[in-house]
């Protein structure tokens, strides 16, 4: 790559364009809002912490997101609901994103053999705004080793 800047695309994806527009009829929502101080409420859905991670992973983006007001901010948002959804009332579902989400944390160990990195990009406040140029060597070079991450100052 070269540091050339390119534009983010802004031509329409279809899977966000069809994420934007999704609208939810359930009641997981609200119940797990409930669980937080009720935990027989809780008893109705697989019990598992992701449920709540995800909930506040959404309640983050829609307080932070530079890009909130446009398709891939409600994208995003119903991506994570959806998620939420499915992880809670779907067997296979939850199996299925239980164990995405555990492959991904085993991968954060700076010993894997594909260590997860970590770019300041991940962070709200320095996420790329839509129609930003990028330079993608630039980028690049922020990120940042498991090592250089928890390195311990001297």
């Amino acid at each position: 790559m070269t540091d050339e800047p390119i534009d983010t695309p802004v031509n329409t994806d279809p899977i966000i364009k069809f994420f934007s527009n999704v609208q939810f009829q359930t009641d997981v929502f609200e119940v797990l809002r409930k669980a937080t101080t009720n935990p027989e409420e809780y008893d109705k859905y697989f019990q598992s912490p992701e449920l709540f991670v995800l909930m506040n992973a959404a309640w983050v983006l829609e307080t932070t997101d530079p890009n909130k007001g446009n398709e891939d901010h409600a994208a995003i948002i119903n991506m994570l609901k959806w998620i939420t959804v499915k992880c809670a009332s779907d067997p296979v579902w939850y199996c299925y994103f239980g164990w995405l989400f555990r492959f991904v944390a085993i991968h954060t160990d700076p010993s894997s053999y594909w260590p997860v990195k970590y770019s300041p990009r991940f962070l709200p406040k320095n996420f790329i705004k839509r129609g930003d140029p990028v330079k993608i060597a630039e980028e690049n070079r922020k990120i940042k080793t498991p090592e250089e991450v928890f390195k311990k100052s001297k």
